[in-house]
Parts: structure tokens; C-alpha cells; sequence
């Protein structure tokens, strides 16, 4: 761990790199992410923070620094730009976590290319889906006990695209950018699992793909060739395999259990299995038997033996170098992924994640860029910045066990931010008043912006006009398909016997009514 200074001056280039980064508006756009930093848990939309005191600007300044200013940048060469800065150049493996999030943005008829996309519902009965975009996350995990991740991309997901083949693009795209040959270790949910997943990890040979299996899912075992004399094609598929069945078989390659501590403290035993060198279905492009994977098979057991949850926990571990960790590093490796949803959950609540309210798409793109930015300057500080506790919280051990080494939350670096950046200063130049515009001249008409359909995946179903029984129908799109005379004739007998009324009676009381 370095020093108390050299972190200091570690800060303080990050940060000098960061205001370089921009080539307009860069001290707005600095002063936004120092705001962000310092003062995004304590405001609820993005305008309020032109209030906070590293803030030298008015509130216009804010909206002018994101579509003058990080419109005109490479996204992807900032965040590689900042990535090379965190990341230690002396690491031998390189921890990569990979997820997606949902900006809901149901309200925006102006906004483009929104589509149904996956969110958290709390409601009983209702789907959990919204409308608006979804962004991939690319994150480095710098494997601590704090739970700290640095996120390295943050990427709009087009919505004619999957966000798991998205954030495998992504993946592909920072290793190789990447020139010292290290082991990289990349961790995903069943999401991630997929063929074109698999297809897309393969074409790294210092890449471990570890994901997360389904409980149904058949796996196969590598068929037996030694006899000779067969004709034609040699059988690559053997026996298949029910994961569910799996578990109470002895056919074990390793086992091996370890210690965790669960909630309050407690121990929890870790019996890890696993059986080495299955088979996943391929297709004719992906030979899928020339990349093989090892499937783990976890379970929590409390000191007596008791089974803590119900089902077991399924990985898949496929990569050439998937031989060099050990049982318990591909179980912890795992338990690591969940950090990734910690960064979602303090990004929305505290970094004003997707408060951002605009009818550009290319702006909200780089809104997220600068809470990446904000964050990865969070984590830099996190030893540095203290803050002082709430009465309520003056017994939590985070302050009552007060050690050196010891790494500040994201929400308590947060607190202590902006008492930092008075101390270290910053790079942005204030600013200075340049006079009053002209503004919008008298009579000048504003062009309507143009209003887009929300995209449904899918096949679509074509609803066409037809000719309706009764001349005043209306012709709404929205409607349902007319009836034909021929179906509504044998509607009509059908229920004449089901109530046992002739045909005769029916048509004497329509003419005496009319």
C-alpha cells in the first residue's frame, strides 16, 4: 500500500489527466465530476448540483459542458486513458466484472432508439421491464475486502443488440488494449454463458471465462475414440448430463472445502467440487469440442453440516488457462461478481446514475461517462478522504476500529470528497463573467423535435385493414382485426343453441322492433 503522499500525488495525476482528457469546456466538465463526487448524495436531480461549492459556474454551464464538451470526445479513449492510470502495470491477473443496467426513461417520447429493457418491479404481478436504454459495464475488481471495483466502460447497448454479446465486444476490446500478457479473469451470470459468449471468450488464450450455470442445463461428457476400425466421423459427444443429477454422483475429478464468514460473523463451510473437461453444444462455426469447460458445483453448509440454501451453486470455467486456479480461487472469483451490483445501486442513489433528463441519446451517453469518471475518482481516494461520523454512527466499526490501512466505504469517501479537493486544489480555472448574451432573438421559431416509437424485439405483428360489417366502423390501427359475415354468422348459431331460441323468433322481434 502506498503511502499517505504518494497517494496524494497519485490523485492529484489522475486528476490532472482527467482535465486534459477534454479539449472544450474542460474545466465545466471538471467541475461537474468534482460535484458529482462531492455532492451527489446530497441533491435529487442533476441542475441542483450547480449549487455545490467546487462549483464555479451557473446552473447552464452544466448542460453546455455535456453537449459542447464530452459530445465532442472518444468515450472509449477517455475510459482507456483513466483505465491505464488505475490499473497496476505489475498485476499478474487482471479481475474483470461484467453486468448490465436498465436507465429507465418511460416519459422521453423525444428520446431515440428506446426499447423494453429489465428492471427490478417491485409490484406483485407485474413483469419487471420498462422502457428506455440499456447500458453495459465493463468494471476492474482490484480483489481488496473493501468491496471496491473500478468501472472502465459504461456503454449504451444499441437495442437491435444482446447487453451479454455487447459486454463480450467490450471485454475483447480493453484486453487488447491491454499489452503486458496477464492471465485476465472475466465473471458474468448465466447471461454470459451463451454460445456467442463462449464463441467470443475463446478467441483469448489468457482469458478464463467464469459464468454461472443453470441448474437444467445438459452438459456432455468427451466420448470414448480409442476403438479403431470405426468408419466415418468419430463421435466427439459421450454421455449427457443433467446438472440436477449431477450432484449426487461421485464422478468428481476435485474436491475441496473452504472457510467464509457469512451474516453476523458466522462461518460458512464451502465444499466445492468439480468435474474437468465437459462439453457445451456448439454450432457448425464454433466447434464447441475443442473448448471445453470445468463445471463447479458449490455448496454452503453451516458447522453441523446443515445445507445453508436449498440448491447448489453451477459455474462453468472455460479459457486454455483455466488449470491455473485452484478450487477455492473459482468459487471466491465468483462471490467477487456481486460487488458490480453494489456500484449500480450507490451509482443511482448517490451519483445521480439515471437522473439525468434529456432528449438526446448522445448526451445521457455521456452523462454516464462522468459518473464513471467520478467514481474511479472516488476509489482513488478512498484512503484519503475521511469523514466524520453521525452521532448515530460513531460505534460502527468502520469508525471505531480506525486504522491506517483501512479503506473508507464508497459513501464515506463521498462525505469527505469535497474537504479533499480544498485541501489538494484542482486544475480548473475559475471562471470569470464574459458579459451578458444576446440570447434567442425575437420571433426565432424552434423546430419540434421528432417523436420516436418504442422498438419491441421480436417478430411484430402486422395489423391489417380489412373491410369492417358496419359502414360507420372506423378504421383505428389500434383496433382489432374485423370479423368476416361467414364467422359471424356461425357465432350467431352457435349461441341460438346454446339458449335454445329459433332463428324465426329472432328475426320477428328484430322487424317488430325496428
Amino acid at each position: 500500500m502506498l503511502g499517505y503522499y504518494e497517494q496524494i500525488d497519485e490523485l492529484k495525476a489522475f486528476r490532472s489527466l482527467l482535465h486534459r482528457s477534454f479539449s472544450s469546456r474542460r474545466d465545466a466538465i471538471f467541475e461537474c465530476i468534482d460535484a458529482i463526487s462531492s455532492n451527489g448524495h446530497k441533491v435529487s436531480s442533476v441542475v441542483e448540483l450547480s449549487q455545490a461549492d467546487c462549483f464555479s459556474r451557473q446552473y447552464s454551464s452544466l448542460t453546455d459542458a455535456i453537449s459542447d464538451g464530452v459530445k465532442t470526445v472518444d468515450i472509449n479513449e477517455v475510459s482507456l486513458k483513466t483505465m491505464n492510470r488505475i490499473i497496476p502495470t505489475e498485476a499478474k491477473r487482471l479481475c474483470w466484472l461484467l453486468d448490465a443496467t436498465a436507465n429507465p426513461r418511460v416519459h422521453s417520447p423525444c428520446l431515440s432508439d428506446r426499447s423494453i429493457v429489465h428492471t427490478p418491479n417491485a409490484v406483485p404481478g407485474n413483469k419487471p421491464i420498462t422502457s428506455g436504454h440499456s447500458y453495459s459495464a465493463l468494471a476492474y475488481h482490484p480483489q481488496h475486502n473493501d468491496h471496491w471495483i473500478v468501472p472502465v466502460s459504461i456503454q449504451r447497448v444499441p437495442s437491435d443488440q444482446k447487453s451479454n454479446e455487447f459486454g463480450m465486444k467490450q471485454l475483447s476490446r480493453v484486453i487488447d488494449s491491454i499489452e503486458d500478457s496477464c492471465l485476465h479473469i472475466s465473471i458474468g451470470d448465466s447471461l454470459y454463458g451463451t454460445l456467442n459468449c463462449r464463441k467470443e471468450s475463446s478467441q483469448h488464450k489468457d482469458l478464463i471465462h467464469i459464468t454461472r450455470l443453470r441448474s437444467n442445463r445438459n452438459v456432455w461428457s468427451r466420448a470414448n475414440t480409442s476403438s479403431e476400425g470405426d468408419k466415418g466421423r468419430k463421435k466427439v459427444f459421450g454421455q449427457k448430463l443433467l446438472l440436477n443429477e449431477m450432484q449426487s454422483s461421485d464422478d468428481w475429478d476435485d474436491q475441496s472445502q473452504s472457510t467464509i464468514n457469512g451474516k453476523n460473523s458466522k462461518k460458512v463451510i464451502l465444499d466445492i467440487k468439480v468435474r474437468k473437461n465437459l462439453l457445451l453444444r456448439g454450432d457448425r462455426k464454433f466447434r464447441s469440442e475443442h473448448y471445453p469447460l470445468d463445471v463447479y458445483c458449490i455448496k454452503a453448509i453451516d458447522e453441523h453440516g446443515k445445507a445453508i440454501y436449498k440448491n447448489p451453486l453451477w459455474l462453468g470455467v472455460c479459457g486454455e488457462r483455466r488449470g491455473e486456479i485452484t478450487l477455492e480461487e473459482a468459487a471466491s472469483y465468483y462471490r467477487s461478481r456481486y460487488d458490480i451490483e453494489h456500484f449500480f445501486r450507490f451509482g443511482k442513489t448517490k451519483l445521480l446514475m439515471t437522473e439525468y433528463q434529456t432528449p438526446e441519446t448522445k448526451h445521457e451517453e455521456g452523462w454516464m461517462l462522468l459518473v464513471m469518471l467520478a467514481h474511479q475518482q472516488l476509489y482513488l481516494a478512498r484512503h484519503l478522504a475521511r469523514s466524520t461520523p453521525e452521532p448515530w454512527e460513531r460505534y460502527l466499526p468502520v469508525f471505531k476500529n480506525k486504522h491506517s490501512d483501512q479503506a473508507s466505504t464508497p459513501t464515506m469517501t463521498q462525505r469527505g470528497f469535497g474537504k479533499l479537493i480544498k485541501k489538494i486544489g484542482t486544475p480548473a480555472k475559475t471562471a470569470v463573467p464574459r458579459g451578458k448574451p444576446i440570447g434567442r432573438i425575437a420571433g426565432t421559431l424552434q423546430q419540434k423535435r421528432q417523436h420516436y416509437d418504442i422498438k419491441f424485439k421480436g417478430k411484430k405483428n402486422n395489423i391489417q385493414l380489412v373491410p369492417a360489417i358496419n359502414s360507420g366502423f372506423e378504421y383505428d390501427t389500434i383496433q382489432p382485426k374485423p370479423k368476416k359475415i361467414e364467422s359471424l354468422i356461425d357465432q350467431i348459431k352457435t349461441e341460438l343453441k346454446k339458449s335454445k331460441i329459433s332463428a324465426k323468433d329472432i328475426c320477428e322481434r328484430l322487424l317488430d322492433s325496428s
